[in-house]
């Protein structure tokens, strides 16, 4: 009988493991690397290069689209407005309902300039990771080579 009760104890505690909140991958992030004396300031510290448990940060993107219908039906540009939340490591943002995100001192929003959108020039695939990796390299003050953005669209 205490064979039988520990085995259902066991699988009780696999599932219960396995049913955590996991936030998917969906859209924009980013992965920012922070070497020699970059630093990135946050309410509660100063964040400066990590080796463990990786050796970046992980930074989700919430992208927006912000047009002006009379000039995109003028000279077909928009602009587009971006924001991020910062997170310790990967781990952190997947345990969502256990980590918050980091709470930034520096304004947590970008925008870019007009862009010409519907000319056939301009790739969401290409160009949009581009502009994100710029805003938030002036926005936290590090070199470009630093950020990587990743996408996640199915």
């Amino acid at each position: 009988m205490k064979k039988i009760l520990l085995s259902v104890l066991l699988v009780a505690l696999v599932v219960s493991i396995n049913a955590q909140d996991r936030k998917p991958l969906r859209g924009f992030y980013a992965k920012i690397t922070l070497i020699n004396n970059d630093s990135i300031p946050v309410e509660d510290n100063v964040l400066k290069a990590k080796t463990y448990p990786t050796v970046w940060y992980f930074a989700e993107i919430d992208t927006n689209y912000i047009g002006n219908n009379a000039k995109v039906g003028f000279d077909q540009t928009a602009r587009f407005k971006y924001s991020y939340k910062l997170y310790y490591d990967y781990y952190q943002y997947w345990n969502y309902t256990r980590f918050n995100a980091l709470r930034m001192v520096l304004p947590t929003s970008f925008e870019t300039g007009w862009v010409s959108v519907f000319d056939g020039d301009y790739s969401f695939e290409t160009d949009m990771p581009l502009e994100i990796g710029v805003g938030l390299s002036q926005r936290l003050g590090i070199p470009i080579g630093q950020i990587q953005i990743l996408s996640y669209y199915n």
